[in-house]
């Protein structure tokens, strides 16, 4: 699943390494608004499932382990 998770994140951010920065996407504005929104699309293509408004929140991407966590809840 990371795997998928890390091909998401560089297709939305191809100059980044997810594979070394995967903590603090938002803290460190990595990721922004915009880039989270093209992630949940992506991952809901991807994994098949339906994130729900109140799980979009910055939290919950912060860093790929919380990706993996809310995309678990759905699965």
């Amino acid at each position: 699943m990371e795997n998928k998770i890390i091909k998401i994140l560089k297709n939305t951010k191809p100059n980044i390494n997810f594979s070394k920065n995967k903590k603090k996407l938002i803290k460190e504005s990595i990721l922004d608004s915009f880039d989270i929104v093209t992630i949940i699309s992506e991952i809901e293509k991807e994994f098949n499932i339906s994130i729900k408004a109140n799980d979009i929140a910055a939290k919950n991407f912060d860093s790929i382990s919380k990706i993996i966590k809310l995309i678990k809840k759905y699965n």
